[in-house]
């Protein structure tokens, strides 16, 4: 009985060829999804930036009662109204 020639290296080359290809195709694959959810997590962050700068502005738009939305500048508007129209601002360290 005559076995065919066979050459055992031909498949350990092919197995280490598919070995290399397929890490390298998942590396590639985790490296484009890490993209795209990097992509997705500054989207939201900027959204989420753009929405508090809006609640603040609307809020401060409708009440000062935001210590971070206040300006001395306001307090001095609002000392010089009421020293105008009570006589006395009270509020002694913003007078002009």
């Amino acid at each position: 009985m005559a076995f065919a020639p066979f050459n055992a290296v031909l498949p350990v080359i092919a197995a280490l060829v598919f070995f290399i290809f397929g890490y390298v195709a998942l590396f590639v694959s985790l490296m484009i999804c890490f993209f795209v959810c990097l992509v997705i997590a500054k989207g939201i962050y900027e959204g989420g930036k753009k929405v508090r700068t809006y609640a603040m502005k609307s809020a401060a738009a409708k009440t000062f009662l935001l210590s971070d939305v206040d300006t001395s500048a306001r307090w001095k508007n609002l000392a010089k109204n009421r020293k105008a129209m009570h006589g006395s601002s009270k509020l002694g360290c913003y007078e002009s």
